[in-house]
């Protein structure tokens, strides 16, 4: 198929589609390429829907001007705000509550420790951490329920409840408190004692070999003894 193209002329030729305008826009195109810019700028005024525009700057101006949508790669917005809004992004300038916060360790001059456990933290500070819910022994005054010892550093949280019959006058059970946990010193430690009654005189007294001693103006059916020493 032959076409002759007047080099100065505006060409905005439709064709349409299949096999055979392909092979005709293709040589048109050719005769585009070699003749003048005029001709090759006329037919870039065109879109590739078909919209013909009065000059290349118009059509380049539109191009510029429009807005992408986000399937075409853009943002379906002209402006950052409504940009930022429809791809989901946070604002350019925001807060975060710190429950927000779920991973990552703060560092000191942040408000944080650094550190990422308490023990890690109590570690780094000189401090070691340890429980036990088990006496040394056995105890000898009867029955011991809830047995539990914390230590944090040098100082020890201590509770013990006696489900037994204990009687009155002065009563000393064996060395039930773990090496680890025992007062420091020579002297040992009073700790108070929780009876169910108000008349009742009852003291304890916890030995740096381990041993309580429990001294009651009368017998109790139960006890509980609670307090805090420092250890070695």
């Amino acid at each position: 198929m032959a076409v002759n193209v007047n080099p100065a002329a505006n060409i905005n030729v439709q064709i349409a589609a299949g096999p055979s305008a392909r092979a005709v826009q293709a040589q048109l195109d050719q005769l585009v390429i070699g003749g003048d810019s005029s001709v090759e700028a006329a037919q870039a005024r065109v879109t590739a829907g078909g919209t013909a525009y009065p000059t290349l700057r118009d059509r380049l101006n539109a191009a510029d001007s429009a807005v992408r949508g986000i399937p075409e790669g853009g943002t379906g917005a002209n402006t950052a705000a409504t940009a930022r809004a429809n791809i989901g992004a946070a604002a350019a300038t925001h807060n975060h509550a710190t429950s927000d916060i779920n991973s990552g360790v703060l560092p000191p001059d942040r408000g944080g420790t650094g550190k990422g456990s308490l023990t890690a933290l109590l570690s780094a500070v000189g401090l070691s951490v340890a429980s036990t819910n088990t006496p040394a022994t056995a105890s000898t005054l009867g029955t011991l329920n809830d047995f539990r010892l914390y230590k944090i550093g040098k100082l020890v949280v201590f509770s013990a409840q006696y489900a037994s019959t204990l009687p009155t006058g002065s009563s000393t059970d064996a060395e039930i408190i773990p090496v680890g946990y025992r007062p420091a010193g020579t002297t040992g430690v009073a700790v108070p004692v929780f009876i169910a009654s108000d008349t009742i005189v009852a003291k304890a007294y916890v030995a740096p070999s381990g041993f309580i001693n429990i001294r009651l103006s009368a017998s109790v059916s139960a006890l509980l003894i609670a307090g805090s020493w420092e250890t070695t």
